[in-house]
């Protein structure tokens, strides 16, 4: 986990692999990741079935904090930017709900 959060984590999500040129705005194509948002989710589920609530929660308020201001949770965001394409996305969506659900279920 260390080590995928250690080289995929950015501000709005999570990227496939470094080097990833899809969804790339620069204009040459190259060294920008688009950032997934349903990584966040994905590692707060992870880390709730280690019993880590504590990273679980943090990586939980990542993908709160990649909602978009109509409250929806999109499937990307271009890198270094509040720009996202796909909203909302059910996939994303969904992943978070059931981090939301994981997180909640421990926790009641």
């Amino acid at each position: 986990m260390e080590d995928t959060i250690y080289h995929l984590e950015r501000k709005r999500g999570v990227i496939r692999y470094k080097g990833d040129h899809y969804y790339n705005k620069n204009k040459d194509g190259h060294s920008e990741e688009a950032e997934w948002t349903f990584g966040f989710s994905w590692i707060a589920i992870i880390y709730e079935m280690m019993h880590k609530k504590k990273k679980a929660k943090e990586y939980l308020d990542k993908a709160i904090s990649s909602i978009n201001k109509k409250g929806e949770v999109p499937e990307l965001y271009f890198s270094n930017s509040a720009k996202f394409v796909n909203s909302p996305l059910g996939w994303s969506e969904s992943m978070f709900i059931i981090a939301l659900y994981y997180f909640n279920e421990k926790h009641l």
